[in-house]
């Protein structure tokens, strides 16, 4: 399975691992989810990969937003994302939250969960996760220890 993110925060980048922002509730939500035998932080992101589960994102340039994303960088990383995708072949794409997603198909024509049809090309299949930014209020989980970073 690959997690994909849009980007990183400009704390994933300064601390170097994957959803590292304060607020971004990423980890203890894949903690309680069950998909890892063992809660983890930001800090344990390469071990993730040891239990199935890749983490990516569509395009590289650290931001506050993904609002200041250009439609180029997106472009761009959605074409080289679904090179990654079909290289590599993992059995599910998880994408975290809704905008990553209509930015992959370029289309609102989807809803949140299993999507009914594979990856185009692929036999991927495809689900879509509410966002676990500190900005989507969609979902919320307790804070782990990997934002003690700001303490």
């Amino acid at each position: 399975m690959i997690v994909i993110g849009i980007n990183p925060s400009i704390t994933s980048a300064f601390v170097g691992h994957h959803y590292a922002g304060p607020g971004n509730h990423f980890w203890s939500c894949v903690s309680e989810s069950g998909l890892i035998p063992e809660p983890m932080t930001c800090h344990d992101d390469d071990r993730m990969l040891q239990f199935g589960v890749g983490l990516t994102n569509v395009c590289t340039r650290p931001t506050k937003g993904a609002a200041e994303l250009t439609r180029k960088e997106m472009k761009e990383g959605v074409e080289s994302l679904l090179v990654k995708l079909k290289r590599y072949k993992p059995k599910i794409a998880v994408f975290n939250g809704k905008g990553i997603y209509e930015a992959f198909v370029g289309n609102k024509n989807f809803y949140m969960g299993k999507q009914p049809e594979r990856l185009p090309g692929t036999d991927i299949v495809v689900f879509v996760m509410p966002s676990s930014s500190a900005r989507c209020a969609q979902l919320r989980a307790p804070p782990t220890s990997c934002h003690s970073i700001w303490r």
